[in-house]
């Protein structure tokens, strides 16, 4: 699993991401959405964070698969929104 998702960016070392580690059913699950007020309250909680936005699960919102095809092959891939 590739955790290099903001690697691309030129200010990486200044991007953090935040996730809900829970348990379901007995097992640890992670969970990449965080409740709405978390960027206004870390803006406002502490001052180096200068910015923010939340990605939600686009399931349930949208159709959420992308479907690529090539010849024969068939890809979905999902996808998440952002609020900002």
């Amino acid at each position: 699993m590739s955790l290099a998702y903001d690697g691309f960016h030129k200010k990486a070392d200044h991007i953090y991401r935040l996730q809900l580690n829970s348990y379901q059913d007995g097992k640890l699950a992670w969970i990449h959405t965080v409740v709405p007020a978390i960027v206004p309250t870390m803006i406002k909680g502490f001052p180096e964070v200068v910015n923010g936005c939340r990605l939600i699960d686009a399931e349930g919102f949208v159709n959420t698969q992308t479907i690529l095809s090539r010849r024969e092959r068939v890809f979905y891939r999902p996808y998440l929104l952002a609020n900002v």
